[in-house]
């Protein structure tokens, strides 16, 4: 709603379409999407694609979106290298990443006895980190992987990166200074990448 009305500030109209299908099924097509001719697209992906990393799903979701020709695509995904073998790598990384995540709510004003902070560790952190790192559930496991690793995917999908521009990257600094309790999460310009972290 915010980048609507943003848009209707500068004269701009923007418009939100979306699928009617998971991201990661077969049945998605450009057609389910309805660009129209001389429409400018920009595609979002919002911590989506890490939900679709088994069986070359990125790859064919990509591809799709290649083929929309749109002006822009963002990609925000967390960056932690848990897709990959062996498991003592996986998990220093993993505990690395949660460490964060855990340092997060420590500075949030739930107390470390608020029912909703138990909610969330057990239910959403715990679900995860047994997810990525691996246990015992034979179930789907929801790893992520790293900045290189996206990249990757999304030059072979042809896109090509772009620098965030100064304002950005000052606006996201500006943010981490605000929230001084946690030295766990940092801005690191990988210029020779084209990106951000």
């Amino acid at each position: 709603r915010r980048l609507v009305e943003f848009g209707a500030s500068m004269d701009v109209e923007v418009e939100f379409r979306k699928a009617e299908v998971a991201l990661g099924d077969e049945r998605l097509s450009p057609e389910m999407v309805g660009v129209e001719e001389g429409e400018v697209v920009v595609v979002n992906f919002m911590l989506e694609l890490s939900n679709v990393l088994e069986g070359g799903a990125v790859a064919r979701v990509l591809s799709l979106a290649a083929s929309l020709r749109p002006k822009l695509v963002t990609l925000a995904e967390l960056d932690a290298d848990l897709n990959t073998a062996p498991f003592q790598r996986r998990f220093v990384s993993a505990l690395h990443f949660f460490s964060a995540m855990f340092d997060s709510l420590e500075a949030s004003p739930m107390g470390r006895d608020s029912p909703h902070r138990l909610c969330m560790e057990r239910r959403l952190l715990g679900r995860r980190i047994v997810s990525m790192v691996g246990g015992p559930d034979p179930g789907p496991r929801r790893r992520l992987q790293s900045f290189a690793d996206w990249h990757a995917a999304m030059s072979t999908a042809g896109f090509r990166p772009t620098s965030l521009g100064v304002y950005a990257a000052d606006q996201a600094r500006i943010l981490l200074l605000r929230f001084t309790f946690c030295q766990s999460f940092t801005l690191t310009e990988q210029h020779h990448l084209g990106g951000a972290l």
